[in-house]
């Protein structure tokens, strides 16, 4: 009896096993063959040479730029660079009579100069020396038009996992409007309450194309459950480019956005905002006439709505849409979209926000379909609307 339970246990830890959520590790932060110093990502020419400025164009075409340093990378640099018996550029140049700087931004130390230097009329380019002799250790100033080994650098991806709970919001590419760093594995999720789905528009696309990439789940990634619902590669916000809408729709309360790119170019970056809804499922009416309301009416609509009603007649009709009541916060918090047509796509004749006076003018339509889509926000809400509509 115990031998059997114990084939039991054994059968079910392998089936539990086997059906566990996969788990993506992220990325490497460097690129292969790149070494890993500090914050940075550095990679040595070796026995490529280049004079300064080709240097510095063979780091941007790897993804790059000439390398600098810090006082504390610089002895990790050095030893990264031993091997050779020339000097090797960095992005160290001269900027004006008295003044040198890194092109990738770092701040230059005068600590770092090997003895000596700089001299007087040397060059206008900085290279490192590494030597067996402490003093002899250090940058050096020599004259651009030499070709000898380089060191290029890049940032590698540092951003953390990161969850919104709120109901609206915005994410955004790391460093966004600045450019992104090569080598991104960041994966930001929308948490909304139970019950809730999530609405994402993209609204600011510049991105490297067919390279850099967003994923989007319905779900928490990396659970197995998660689906996949785009990984977009061209911009979302154009029409003709893309294969997907800027707006994306979850049909559970969590949506994970993955952001990933490669160690070549960067860019500005992508923005999105977002916003949690309470589910509302839409309504059909057909007929000769009926009535349409906001979700509750005629007590308080709830907050986060977002709820479409269609209203579709006999061919060669038309429909007539009368208001009896109609209060919503204004200025546009809450609203109330009327289209001549079937969907959204439709020609918009009705647009109502507010607390009016009396009641909206009554709208027709030019043919035989009406399509209701009614928004609510996080914050107030009132009594509604209720219309009623009729063929004509």
């Amino acid at each position: 009896m115990l031998l059997i339970l114990l084939l039991v246990l054994s059968f079910v830890g392998i089936v539990t096993a086997a059906t566990d959520p996969p788990t993506t590790a992220p990325a490497p932060p460097c690129p292969e063959k790149w070494k890993e110093i500090g914050s940075m990502c550095y990679w040595y020419s070796d026995n490529v040479f280049r004079p300064w400025s080709g240097a510095q164009s063979f780091c941007n075409d790897i993804g790059g730029n000439l390398a600098g340093t810090t006082d504390k990378t610089l002895a990790d640099v050095e030893k990264l660079i031993s091997s050779t018996l020339y000097t090797t550029w960095t992005g160290l140049n001269k900027i004006n009579a008295t003044n040198w700087q890194f092109v990738d931004g770092t701040l230059f130390l005068a600590s770092q100069w090997s003895k000596g230097e700089p001299g007087d009329g040397r060059g206008n380019c900085g290279a490192i020396r590494s030597s067996p002799v402490p003093d002899n250790n250090g940058y050096i100033a020599l004259g651009c038009q030499y070709s000898q080994p380089f060191l290029c650098s890049q940032k590698f991806a540092s951003c953390p996992d990161t969850n919104f709970t709120s109901i609206k919001g915005s994410l955004t590419s790391p460093n966004y409007p600045d450019n992104y760093a090569n080598n991104e594995y960041c994966i930001q999720r929308i948490i909304a309450p139970s019950g809730y789905f999530i609405a994402l528009t993209f609204d600011a696309w510049i991105v490297q194309k067919d390279k850099d990439a967003v994923l989007i789940y319905d779900g928490y990634y990396p659970s197995a459950a998660a689906n996949l619902m785009a990984t977009i590669t061209v911009d979302p916000t154009n029409s003709t480019l893309s294969p997907y809408p800027n707006s994306f729709q979850t049909k559970s309360n969590v949506m994970s956005v993955i952001f990933k790119s490669d160690s070549l170019i960067n860019y500005k970056g992508w923005h999105a905002n977002y916003q949690s809804f309470t589910p509302t499922d839409p309504g059909y009416q057909n007929g000769t006439s009926g009535t349409l309301t906001s979700p509750n009416y005629p007590n308080n609509y709830p907050n986060d709505v977002e709820q479409y009603q269609y209203v579709t007649t006999a061919n060669g009709t038309q429909i007539q849409a009368t208001f009896s009541s109609f209060a919503v916060e204004g200025l546009y918090n809450d609203y109330l979209l009327i289209f001549d047509g079937p969907d959204q796509k439709s020609p918009v004749i009705g647009n109502f926000s507010g607390l009016l006076a009396g009641v909206p003018d009554s709208v027709k339509t030019s043919g035989n379909a009406m399509t209701l889509y009614f928004f609510t926000n996080s914050l107030i809400n009132f009594k509604g609307f209720s219309l009623d509509w009729t063929i004509v």
